[in-house]
């Protein structure tokens, strides 16, 4: 008979060789597309920010939900941003700290049709955010009814932003113009 045959795509596989190889062997053909085939160039833009002596880490993150806001007006353009958070718990507090910052920008029939969906969300936190804010949250613990509506509402840029653990970007596509990384540890077991 014929030999298997992978068809593997990717945009976020750094080592495509290694994969390949696993794959299929030093027989394996593959393609590794660089940034000059994308129709939209991305702009990379990565910051620092100092963790102060006696700062522990939970204060630490808490203290980046509060330069997000910064982070927006100078790179967001208006358009839907996805805040990727370390934990469920981070998703929500830095939601509602952005909720406090920002400015509901949804405004008539856009507002109607927000209205309408948000009405449907089970989560009254996420409800109240959604609705009077024009931000919300995505994680594992929200219901699965919550958590299509809400990347429905996101999907037809009705939400300014919306804060997410890494369970958003597994198998989730979002159309979203900018993507902001909170933070570089993440969450194992209810430690960092």
């Amino acid at each position: 008979g014929c030999p298997a045959r992978y068809v593997g795509v990717s945009a976020t596989f750094p080592n495509v060789e290694d994969i390949a190889f696993w794959l299929g062997g030093s027989e394996c053909v593959f393609f590794k597309f660089g940034e000059e085939v994308r129709p939209v160039k991305l702009r990379r833009v990565v910051m620092g920010f100092y963790r102060y002596e006696g700062q522990n880490e939970f204060m630490f993150e808490m203290n980046l939900s509060y330069k997000i806001e910064k982070i927006l007006q100078d790179y967001g353009e208006s358009m839907p941003t996805l805040v990727f958070c370390n934990s469920r718990k981070s998703t929500m507090s830095t939601c509602t700290v952005l909720a406090k910052q920002l400015r509901n920008m949804i405004m008539g029939e856009k507002r109607n049709q927000m209205m309408s969906l948000a009405s449907r969300l089970g989560d009254p936190k996420l409800k109240m955010l959604v609705i009077e804010h024009g931000v919300g949250y995505h994680h594992a613990g929200l219901v699965m009814e919550d958590r299509r509506l809400v990347e429905e509402i996101f999907s037809a840029g009705l939400l300014a932003v919306l804060t997410c653990t890494s369970t958003l970007a597994m198998g989730v596509n979002l159309p979203a113009h900018m993507v902001v990384i909170k933070s570089t540890k993440q969450m194992v077991a209810g430690a960092l």
